[in-house]
């Protein structure tokens, strides 16, 4: 459930300027910080520096929600490894992962650091684990021989963080080519990659590639784009069964316009079984960055943001749409605008999904941007029919920018990044928001400044198995401040 990650439809995405910031009500809209620190190349070895145990905590432990259960950082002042992109938990709940240029792994119990490795990986790093729990996944993107970039995916033994296969691929331009997203069959035999490459016209293209899990070797290669103009995949999940690989993200229209288009493919071959594209409204653009599938496998729901109508007043909303997994048929398309006051004049953008893993609900995080604020906006939807089961805006101080979601049948986790003391410090801190996935009531609210003030944000979140434990990471500003920022996992009571 990624999102979670987190990927990127620029085109579409509105983040509002902290408080201090915004002036009038046409000011431009400032973007994240950025994700990889600099100046300051990080270490091809990195050391554990500190893991705060928070107590020996069990499964039906009596620990408050919102406990912190331990901390543990990652890194080697002065040398700055920058925000790690994903999080991911074992099968088995027994240990979490943490993925950016480095990947690593700790106990769920105790915060103690069972192996650390590096990615090979220069931009982005996106987790997935095998269903037995034996392999580690990570895919992003590293420099080739020229300098562009190409798609990297590196196998890790779960155990011991050695390295088992490391595959490359660049298509057949000459541009960037940036893998966001990545998924593992079932049956644990597969593991799929999605992302963009550019065509030999310079054209970027979705590019999904299944690769032999055990070995590393290309399966097979699938590119879409919607009559050669520019496509921008952004997330890949896998049926059920096994048997089809869904894609969605952002492609151009011959009218100059983008919409979220989903794709199917056949997990053995890559041939496509369909294709769905999707608008709010005629001649506006749409994108999405999250797809994921039922549990039953008949139903795949896509996450993204969708713009109505020109002009300043609700140009964008968060947009769910549900296809029949078979045939790609739309079930149903829900928009939601938002809720703040003063409104949102900026709208409403969705940056990441999670399913509840019953498959009842669909969760999606986002912004409301006003004029003065930007609030975290969560919404909740009926699996079944798109019905809004409830939506809930959290102030935090004034900011607040969301990076991912996760969910389990009782409770919706939500983390990114607020503001941290005076405006005109620039300081951020970590802010995970739990609510009640059922109704949507807040159980609780966490801020993590790190050890100093500075840029320290969250990038992922993820819960364990059995909903015991919820893991928040991302970096933090170490001791030295700027440029010095390391990653920094907090695991939390639900």
């Amino acid at each position: 459930m990624k999102l979670n990650w987190l990927a990127c439809y620029a085109t579409l995405a509105v983040v509002a300027i902290p408080v201090a910031a915004a002036t009038t009500t046409g000011a431009a809209l400032a973007a994240p910080l950025p994700r990889i620190a600099a100046p300051g190349a990080h270490p091809s070895v990195a050391w554990p520096i500190t893991v705060r145990p928070g107590g020996n905590v069990g499964p039906g432990g009596n620990v408050a929600g919102g406990a912190e259960l331990w901390r543990a950082r990652y890194g080697k002042p002065p040398n700055s490894l920058g925000y790690p992109d994903s999080t991911a938990v074992s099968p088995d709940g027994s240990q979490v992962y943490i993925a950016g240029t480095s990947a690593v792994a700790y106990d769920t119990v105790t915060g103690t650091q069972r192996w650390a490795a590096p990615t090979g990986l220069s931009r982005g790093a996106f987790l997935g684990v095998s269903p037995d729990g034996s392999r580690v996944f990570v895919t992003g993107g590293s420099a080739n021989g020229g300098g562009a970039l190409r798609y990297t995916t590196r196998a890790f033994d779960a155990a011991t963080g050695a390295v088992l296969w490391t595959a490359y691929d660049h298509g057949p331009g000459t541009g960037d080519d940036q893998a966001r997203s990545l998924a593992v069959s079932p049956d644990g035999s597969r593991v799929f990659v999605t992302g963009s490459s550019s065509g030999p016209n310079g054209i970027s293209r979705y590019t999904t590639i299944a690769y032999d899990a055990a070995t590393g070797a290309r399966r097979w290669v699938a590119r879409y784009s919607n009559q050669h103009l520019s496509a921008d995949a952004a997330s890949v999940a896998v049926s059920p069964s096994g048997t089809q690989v869904f894609v969605t993200g952002g492609s151009t229209g011959p009218t100059g316009h983008i919409s979220a288009a989903t794709v199917s493919y056949d997990a053995a071959t890559g041939a496509t079984r369909w294709v769905a594209r999707y608008s709010a409204a005629e001649g506006r653009d749409a994108g999405a960055g999250s797809v994921a599938v039922s549990p039953d496998g008949s139903a795949v729901y896509i996450a993204g943001t969708a713009r109505t109508r020109r002009g300043q007043a609700f140009p964008q909303n968060i947009a769910v749409v549900a296809y029949a997994a078979a045939t790609g048929a739309q079930r149903w398309a829900a928009l939601y605008p938002g809720s703040a006051s003063p409104p949102p004049v900026y709208g409403s953008n969705a940056l990441a999904m999670a399913l509840s893993p019953d498959g009842s609900a669909v969760f999606v995080a986002g912004q409301a941007s006003t004029q003065r604020k930007a609030l975290y906006n969560t919404v909740a939807f009926g699996a079944a029919t798109g019905a809004l089961r409830w939506a809930r805006q959290a102030p935090l101080n004034g900011f607040g920018l969301p990076a991912g979601i996760a969910a389990s049948n009782t409770e919706v986790f939500i983390t990114g990044h607020t503001t941290a003391g005076p405006p005109a410090t620039g300081a951020t801190a970590y802010a995970t928001v739990a609510y009640a996935a059922a109704t949507g009531a807040e159980r609780w609210t966490r801020l993590y400044t790190g050890s100093v003030p500075g840029f320290t944000q969250a990038t992922s979140v993820a819960v364990s198995p059995d909903g015991t434990r919820v893991f928040v990471t991302g970096g933090a500003t170490g001791p030295n401040r700027q440029p010095e920022i390391n990653y920094t996992t907090l695991a939390y009571s639900p």
